[in-house]
Parts: structure tokens; C-alpha cells; sequence
């Protein structure tokens, strides 16, 4: 009888040893998986405003810096403006590369190496952005109606119905909507390109002049050519390309953040938007304001 309890009694610690055992390898696994674990699918959850609003301000500094240092380029004559396209892809590959550590963007290349983003950029139009923000099934409807009044604003302050103080606060304000969206792809889809809309207005309204006095050797620029005309119609031209970037960036770059290990689809709307809008506002003002092909 003795012998018969004391069994019990083990059988029973051995199940609780057993279960706590179980328990306890579950709680490391569970943890380290969440330690290691791909980022969160920015579908899936609302990220915090906090992390949301630092990327979508990112994208707008970078995008500014990236011009900067293209300017640097041209200035000091290691790149020819009429250079292939090919080289200042692999110029703004190694940018990106060199102010992104934290993230492989090789799956986001060919979105800089678009024909449309390094040869076509000079010819968008405001109406082709419209057409690209309400045709496009990649944009949430939240999303578009904010952008659809960010580009109403840009234009009022190209007409120059609005200041451009009065044009950054919009965007501002637009922004601050746009984190007020259910779910990041929403947040994103819109608070990237206005953001780089936004930094990109300020920069060419510094440093469109500076740009039109870099040398291009033989060719005779816009200005040369034609006279003297309105630099804020030139503006124009760019901001709408580079809008146009950012977004056709955002949606590419969803696509291939959804699918490239360890991205998710709110990277690669981040990733694909800066690309975008950075190859394109290159281009655009490259062809504009340096070349000299206006339209």
C-alpha cells in the first residue's frame, strides 16, 4: 500500500515536471520567435504614431539630402548632368545604401532603373498625377482623398494663391490626417509622398537657381534659349514628377515589400517612395532646370 502511494504520488510530480517542462520551452520558444521574427506585416496592425510619423518624416529628409548630394556631385563635376542613366542609378543606389544600414534595398532597385522614373520624369504633368491617384487600385480611398487635396494645394501655391508657409503647413496638416487612418498601409500610401511633396517644395524653392547655374558644357539651357521665364512654372514641372515618384515608388514598393523576406508591405511603401520620388525629382530637375527641356 505504501509502495502503490508512493508511485502516485511520483506519476504525479512527473506529470506536473512534465507539463511545467512543456510550458516553460513553449514560453522560450514563443519568445525567441518574436525576438528574431520577420517585421510585422504593416497590414496586419496599426503601428504606434510615434514610429509612423519618424518614417514618414524620414522619407521627406532623405529624399532632400539625396538632392543635395547629387548637387555636390554636379557641382564638383564627378557626375555630368547628361550622364547615362545608368550611372546616376548606381549613384543613388550607393546614397540609399550608404543613409539605409538598417535595410537591404536591392528588391526596390528596379524601381529607380523604371524607364518612366529615369526618362520620362520631365514630361509628367499635375493631370497625370491626378490620374495615377484615382485610377490606381494600390491606394486605399482614404488615402486618396487626402492626397487629392495635398496636389490641390501645390497647385494653389504654384499659382501662387497660397505662400509656400502656407503650403508646408497644409502638408502638415495633411500628414497629421493621414496618421489618423486605421492601418499603416493607409497611413503610408499617403503620408510618404506628401511628406517628400512637402520637403521637396522647400528644397527646389532654395536651390531651383543654384541648380540652373550648374554647368552642362555646350548645351544651352531653358533659360538660354527661350528667355526668362516664370521659376515657379519650372517648379511646377518637378514637383508634379516628383510627387508622381514618390507615389509610383509607394505602390512598387508595396508590392515588393510584400513579397522580399523581411520587409513587409509598410517598408517597402517607405523604401519605394523615397526611391521613387528622389529618382524622379533628380531627373525632372536635371531635365528642367539644368538641361533645359521645359514643358
Amino acid at each position: 500500500m505504501t509502495t502503490s502511494i508512493k508511485i502516485r504520488k511520483m506519476n504525479g510530480l512527473s506529470i506536473i515536471l512534465t507539463f511545467l517542462g512543456a510550458f516553460i520551452a513553449l514560453f522560450t520558444m514563443q519568445a525567441c520567435e518574436e525576438k528574431n521574427s520577420d517585421p510585422v506585416d504593416f497590414n496586419a496592425q496599426k503601428s504606434s504614431v510615434e514610429d509612423l510619423a519618424g518614417m514618414i518624416n524620414s522619407a521627406g529628409t532623405l529624399h532632400n539630402e539625396f538632392l543635395a548630394a547629387c548637387y555636390e556631385e554636379f557641382e564638383q563635376g564627378s557626375i555630368e548632368p547628361d550622364a547615362d542613366p545608368t550611372i546616376l542609378v548606381a549613384f543613388a543606389q550607393g546614397f540609399f545604401e550608404e543613409n539605409l544600414p538598417e535595410y537591404d534595398i536591392d528588391p526596390f532597385i528596379p524601381i529607380i532603373e523604371e524607364p518612366f522614373i529615369v526618362q520620362d520624369s520631365a514630361h509628367v504633368t499635375v493631370g497625370d498625377l491626378y490620374d495615377l491617384i484615382n485610377t490606381s487600385t494600390d491606394i486605399p480611398s482614404s488615402a486618396q482623398a487626402i492626397l487629392i487635396s495635398t496636389v490641390n494645394s501645390m497647385e494653389d501655391y504654384m499659382d501662387e494663391t497660397i505662400t509656400l508657409t502656407e503650403y508646408i503647413d497644409i502638408c502638415d496638416a495633411k500628414i497629421a490626417d493621414a496618421l489618423l487612418l486605421g492601418t499603416d498601409e493607409e497611413v503610408l500610401s499617403c503620408g510618404v509622398p506628401i511628406s517628400i511633396m512637402k520637403h521637396s517644395a522647400e528644397y527646389w524653392n532654395t536651390h531651383s537657381a543654384s541648380w540652373e547655374a550648374i554647368e552642362n558644357g555646350n548645351t544651352l539651357k531653358f533659360n538660354d534659349r527661350m528667355g526668362k521665364i516664370n521659376g515657379r512654372q519650372e517648379q511646377l514641372g518637378v514637383l508634379a514628377a516628383d510627387a508622381y515618384g514618390a507615389l509610383y515608388g509607394v505602390i512598387s514598393g508595396a508590392a515588393s515589400g510584400s513579397i522580399a523576406p523581411g520587409f513587409g508591405t509598410g517598408v517597402g511603401m517607405f523604401l519605394g517612395g523615397l526611391l521613387g520620388g528622389g529618382m524622379a525629382s533628380l531627373q525632372s530637375g536635371l531635365f528642367t532646370l539644368v538641361i533645359g527641356i521645359f514643358f
